[in-house]
């Protein structure tokens, strides 16, 4: 999709523009959420919206208290969607909470044991926490397995912290992202 292709180049506001554009043209193709996404990767965190955007929006504004109630709203609301449990884990390690950060992080660890958790749950999970090694293991394991997360690594907000690591270069060349 050209949005996702300007915003995985940082340029979003070329991707807003054709998001507006094209929700003029057909309302219900383009949803709030996308244009929440595109919002939340230009930084423009007030803008955010959609209950998970939200949550994502606030950690990043390093208001992370206030992203918790959010998060556990969506995670009600979307029968415990292992995506929304790793983006709470770091909203609790961020916030101090971190044996909640924990409990939750052993569910999705118990999760994975028997069925599918995508490795974007545990960068989301173990970034917070502030493991590195677990969160390049798990970025590693969203590469083999192509995961869509790896076209956000140039913008996303939560990969500032290990933006300078090698690693992370290596996987951004890898990606086509360099």
């Amino acid at each position: 999709m050209v949005r996702h292709a300007f915003v995985s180049h940082r340029r979003t506001e070329e991707a807003l523009t054709w998001v507006q554009r094209g929700r003029e043209l057909d309302p219900l193709a383009i949803s709030g959420v996308d244009i929440g996404w595109i919002l939340f990767q230009a930084r423009r965190y007030d803008d955010a919206f959609a209950l998970w955007l939200l949550g994502f929006a606030l950690i990043a504004n390093n208001q992370a208290k206030e992203a918790i109630p959010v998060l556990e709203k969506a995670l009600s609301g979307s029968d415990r969607s292992p995506g929304v449990i790793g983006v709470l884990i770091r909203a609790y390690a961020h916030a101090g909470r971190r044996t909640d950060a924990l409990r939750l992080l052993a569910e999705l660890k118990k999760r994975r044991h028997a069925g599918y958790v995508p490795p974007a749950a545990f960068v989301n999970a173990y970034g917070g926490l502030g493991n590195d090694e677990d969160a390049f293991f798990w970025l590693e394991q969203a590469y083999q397995e192509q995961s869509n997360i790896l076209q956000w690594l140039k913008v996303h907000p939560y990969f500032d912290p290990i933006r300078g690591d090698p690693r992370f270069e290596n996987l951004l060349r890898r990606v086509g992202l360099s």
